[in-house]
């Protein structure tokens, strides 16, 4: 009887074959050995399928699945954990790179009982991207664990929600490839939101950390790569409106309704001053419906595209919708003491 790996390494691809063959020889080089390398997949288009054919046959431990449809950027995620098979999960994406003891010193931090453990990350830039530099190097020398926390290497769920609240618009934590997660925790706390483009790592580290902390290695374990062609870069681009003012609002919502927020919007009501996450739900509410006039105007195709995904939200959660701009603060607040939940959250 074949034992489960203790690490999944999961590797959700869409379209990688540039940096691919990089991702695969890093993760093939783990001095961990007891891992399963799980690529799924998402109905890639280029020859992502033939580099990942090339290199099972030469590693044993690379399973592949394909998705039978496109399920989107966080969706694929989603699927990754539901078909990982070890006791801890690790994503790498198919366009960084992870250093060979990064699973192994992670999973040594993490034997203490931790369910979440963190790495330090450092970021490179492709020719096409270097003008971005800025926006990115303040997550390395600014808005970082060490910065927030100095001098810790276990943070406790308190010390966490008390940080946090003062950090709720910087990722100070990482992308997904800095993280070492314990499966069990999206049975406790749920999937990634399936609706955000941009936030929907960061607000799944507050999601678990906020019940469980974390433990964090100051050590550079995992390689961040910008280009042209990452989501990262085009949602800061292409898709702008829809990262600053969408994934905003659903955070925000998030964190003024699901219950599992509800030990950090305690936190927040003893804050000083105090931290009012609805405030900043009905700001930004009122700034989208200034730009969509509720949807009667037309614009160019990146408008209507922006539109059109404002009114997919629309249709998920439809309170944040059906409410005059100048009641919507009081509506907010009626609807948490009357149920405390985020309406049209996906099960």
């Amino acid at each position: 009887m074949n034992r489960s790996p203790l690490v999944s390494v999961c590797i959700p691809t869409y379209n990688g074959q540039t940096y691919l063959r990089e991702c695969l020889e890093s993760v093939s080089a783990q001095s961990f050995p007891d891992i399963e390398i799980l690529v799924v997949d998402d109905h890639s288009l280029d020859d992502t399928l033939a580099i990942l054919g090339e290199y099972s046959k030469r590693d044993h431990r690379i399973r592949i699945s394909r998705n039978t449809k496109n399920l989107g950027l966080v969706g694929n995620w989603n699927r990754c954990v539901e078909l990982a098979k070890g006791e801890w999960i690790k994503f790498v994406f198919q366009d960084d790179l992870i250093a060979p003891t990064c699973v192994e010193k992670l999973v040594s931090a993490g034997e203490k009982g931790s369910s979440m453990v963190v790495c330090r990350r450092n970021i490179i830039f492709d020719a096409e991207s270097v003008e971005l530099q800025p926006v990115y190097r303040k997550y390395q020398d600014t808005f970082t664990v060490e910065k927030i926390f100095p001098g810790a290497t276990e943070i406790s769920a308190e010390r966490f929600r008390e940080g946090v609240l003062g950090y709720l618009d910087f990722n100070f934590i990482g992308e997904p490839n800095t993280v070492l997660l314990r499966k069990n925790v999206f049975l406790r706390y749920g999937p990634f939101h399936p609706h955000m483009i941009q936030l929907c790592d960061y607000e799944y580290w507050i999601r678990v950390a906020i019940h469980t902390g974390f433990t964090y290695v100051p050590e550079t374990l995992a390689t961040f790569r910008v280009h042209r062609d990452a989501s990262s870069v085009i949602n800061r681009t292409a898709r702008k409106k829809r990262k600053d003012l969408i994934d905003k609002i659903l955070f925000y919502n998030e964190l003024s309704f699901n219950p599992m927020y509800a030990p950090l919007r305690l936190a927040a009501s003893r804050h000083r001053p105090p931290v009012d996450f609805m405030d900043v739900l009905t700001r930004k509410i009122q700034e989208i419906r200034s730009i969509t006039g509720d949807g009667d105007e037309t614009g160019d195709s990146a408008e209507e595209g922006f539109r059109s995904d404002w009114g997919v939200i629309l249709s998920t959660y439809p309170s944040l919708g059906c409410v005059p701009s100048n009641r919507f603060s009081g509506f907010l607040r009626k609807m948490r003491s009357t149920n405390g939940r985020s309406q049209g959250k996906p099960a």
